[in-house]
């Protein structure tokens, strides 16, 4: 049952945590010449999986482009992907930790 708890709390902190990277990476432009060769932009980690696209928008320069709001391109195999190495990553880190803290010294 603890392991199972374990299991899940990763798997759900994983769902989140590669969902805000898709919304929270982005692109910083400085000026109008990095606007217009910028785009089209991967975001999302650790396996990219939205793309930011041209905006229609023009906001003052320098501005930070995110999914919020040049979203055009999501796909749920490369967000399931990454949810899947999150976990075993995080899984895997959890069990060396818990490791190294049984081992008697």
């Amino acid at each position: 049952m603890k392991n199972f708890l374990l299991y899940m709390g990763v798997f759900f902190f994983s769902l989140i945590f590669v969902l805000i990277t898709g919304f929270q990476d982005g692109v910083k432009i400085e000026d109008k010449a990095e606007l217009q060769s910028a785009f089209p932009y991967d975001v999302g980690f650790p396996i990219p999986f939205v793309t930011l696209d041209h905006p229609i928008i023009d906001p003052p320069l320098p501005y930070t482009y995110s999914g919020n709001c040049c979203l055009r391109y999501y796909s749920w195999d490369k967000y399931w992907y990454s949810v899947i190495v999150t976990f075993i990553s995080l899984i895997v880190i959890i069990k060396l930790i818990q490791k190294i803290r049984m081992k008697p010294s």
